[in-house]
């Protein structure tokens, strides 16, 4: 860019003109606009107002009507009308029903707020065609698995896991009703079956990943031909 600038401009003065017009346009002003714009297109709740909604939604009673229908058809599946007289433990089945609801409840208010910050991501990601400055951040932020993409995906993986460990806890204590009065706890037996977390970063060759890398490309591309064509009329000039 410095040297398509300095051989396009009349002289150096101008060039330097243009050059910091031009860095405080792509660093500054550009970055800060993508910035408002992404959260003007995609407004996302305050932190106080998601958690109050969030808690207000868990807190709500639970369908007597459907509970009652739930309760019915258990004990049905297992020939008895009581739940003492179950061959596992109804503590085991109200905390895997309780916990469904609560993921349900989850998966809808973090599903919309993780929808919000990959369209802001995505909307400020654009204006890098505009500015090199946030093509080589965004870039930078992917190849070091930073980027909202890459957190993204490490939630939901680490969330995938910690539902394999919910849903393992819940079937122990389903399977295992209490024996005279006591509780049955389990041992390291069943704390070897949960498989440890071992998140693996996606590969960098998405067309999400990549875009950073040709919006740079873009750029040079650019540069390179107001070089080539201002060096060809400077040619011309000195020939004439």
């Amino acid at each position: 860019t410095i040297a398509a600038v300095s051989a396009w401009a009349r002289s150096t003065r101008l060039a330097l003109a243009i050059l910091v017009a031009i860095w405080v346009t792509w660093t500054l002003v550009l970055p800060r606009a993508a910035v408002e714009i992404a959260e003007i297109a995609y407004q996302l709740p305050s932190a106080q107002s998601f958690r109050e909604n969030l808690e207000r939604t868990l807190g709500e009673p639970h369908d007597p009507v459907e509970d009652a229908k739930q309760k019915a058809a258990i004990l049905a599946q297992y020939g008895v009308t009581d739940v003492k007289d179950l061959p596992v433990n109804w503590s085991g089945i109200n905390l895997a029903r309780g916990e469904a609801r609560g993921d349900k409840i989850f998966d809808r208010f973090y599903g919309e707020l993780l929808s919000g910050f990959s369209k802001q991501s995505s909307a400020m990601s654009h204006v890098g065609w505009a500015s090199p400055a946030i093509a080589v951040g965004a870039a930078a932020s992917a190849a070091a698995a930073t980027d909202t993409a890459h957190h993204l995906r490490f939630v939901q993986d680490a969330e995938a896991h910690r539902r394999a460990i919910q849903t393992t806890m819940n079937n122990f204590i389903t399977a295992n009703p209490d024996r005279d009065g006591k509780r049955v706890d389990g041992d390291e037996t069943l704390w070897k079956t949960i498989p440890a977390f071992n998140y693996q970063f996606p590969p960098l060759r998405t067309m999400a990943d990549l875009s950073a890398l040709i919006q740079l490309l873009a750029h040079l591309l650019i540069a390179g031909y107001v070089l080539y064509w201002r060096c060809q009329r400077l040619a011309t000039e000195a020939w004439t």
